[in-house]
């Protein structure tokens, strides 16, 4: 707006100054100190300082008492004893002399406890001790029990009106059905130890090894030759916190039935039981069954590679046999044609061929050996001329007269010579 004298106002210009891009000196200085302030403040900021806390110092762990040190021998040795009425472990005051539990179950219930765990053998039991009874030498011995299918059998035969023969007994066909006495083997004590067989595919970790020592430590136990493994099967079950049902009992790598006894499989005297779980016995043995189908492959391939150099050596034989042959062959040829030769040179050395002639005969060829003496050739003359053989007739070569004892071979004769004859 214009002032009444005509000039511009202040408020004027100064919206037209703003309008033409200026900046308002008061606007710039306050940016400036806005930055300054800024500036100044970040080069005199100094970060607060953290309180780090110190470690406190280790304490000293105070020594054991002498007393309080366990030997390790004596407590691996230190092994639980089993009551058949308390369950509980209990801790002996000193170590037991044997290294694993021994656990007898010859005890005077033995039909009890066979009855409980299973009723059929056990009145199959009862009813073979009852004939036992009958006879002096089985008074302190049970009856030998083959296998459950015979002394089964054999109970059955034993009752009256069963039309069955025992095999161990001699039936009466007169009809009488009394049964003579069974002979008995005396039972022997079996120490049998039961060991837990762990899985190969399980890992266990260091500090678990001391609970796994503690479910796999073995256990003894000493039963009768007639006994079932049952009872000792359960007992081992039944400290170790396990069912029967899940594991797997075997006897040199075979699956041992809880109703077997140590005579039904041959067991020796002093045995060792191996436990497995269920999963770990089929891979125990699905592995002793590749390696068996892998070792059988290898033998295969020994068999063949073997037949094989045989083959081979069989025909190295035959190729030398060959070559040796003809060897031979020509040899024998070269040493025929050798002796045809000495034999030619030994004609050649031992014959001469001498013309003799007389005056008043015609000439004789002769064929001669050298060991020939001159008396032979005169004599072989003389039949030629079928003259006397008391005819003096002598025999020269270059105008001398031969010895008739010489040999041609002694003379200077030589082969197609002439020799002169003279009769009379």
């Amino acid at each position: 707006m214009a002032s009444p004298d005509g000039t511009p106002s202040s408020s004027t210009t100064n919206s037209s100054s703003t309008l033409n891009g200026s900046t308002s000196p008061n606007r710039h200085t306050r940016i400036r100190v806005i930055e300054d302030d800024f500036f100044s403040k970040a080069k005199s900021y100094r970060p607060p300082k953290r309180e780090v806390s110190k470690p406190e110092p280790e304490k000293e762990l105070e020594p054991l008492a002498q007393e309080e040190v366990l030997d390790a021998v004596s407590a691996s040795k230190e092994l639980p004893i089993f009551d058949f009425e308390d369950e509980d472990e209990t801790r002996p005051a000193a170590p037991q002399p044997s290294k694993y539990d021994t656990i007898d179950l010859d005890d005077d219930d033995d039909d009890d406890d066979v009855q409980e765990l299973d009723p059929e053998l056990a009145s199959i039991a009862q009813k073979l001790s009852k004939r036992v009874m009958a006879s002096d030498d089985a008074m302190l011995s049970p009856t030998l029990q083959p296998s459950n299918s015979q002394s089964y059998f054999s109970s059955l035969a034993s009752q009256p009106g069963s039309g069955l023969q025992s095999p161990n007994s001699n039936y009466d066909h007169s009809g009488s059905q009394e049964t003579p006495p069974v002979a008995t083997t005396p039972a022997n004590d079996i120490n049998i130890m039961i060991r837990k067989i762990r899985d190969p595919r399980l890992v266990v970790p260091p500090e678990m090894e001391s609970v796994m020592w503690e479910i796999e430590k073995p256990i003894k136990f000493i039963i009768k030759s007639d006994q079932p493994f049952r009872t000792s099967m359960e007992l081992y079950c039944r400290q170790k916190h396990t069912q029967l049902a899940e594991v797997v009992f075997a006897l040199r790598g075979n699956r041992l039935l809880p109703s077997s006894t140590p005579q039904t499989v041959d067991c020796p005297q002093i045995a060792v039981l191996d436990v497995f779980e269920a999963d770990a016995f089929k891979y125990y043995k699905e592995q002793e069954k590749l390696h068996d189908a892998q070792r059988l492959e290898q033998m295969e391939m020994d068999l063949a590679q073997y037949q094989q150099q045989e083959e081979m050596e069989k025909q190295k034989k035959e190729e030398e046999a060959r070559k040796r042959a003809e060897r031979d062959s020509a040899n024998h040829e070269d040493e025929e044609e050798e002796e045809e030769e000495e034999e030619d040179k030994v004609e050649e050395e031992e014959f001469l061929f001498i013309k003799l002639r007389s005056l008043d005969t015609q000439d004789e060829k002769l064929k001669v050996k050298k060991s020939t003496t001159v008396e032979a050739v005169l004599k072989h003359y003389k039949r030629l001329k079928k003259l006397d053989p008391d005819t003096p007739v002598h025999l020269s070569w270059d105008d001398e007269d031969l010895d008739p004892t010489s040999t041609i071979g002694d003379t200077d004769v030589e082969d197609d010579d002439m020799l002169s004859v003279r009769i009379g």
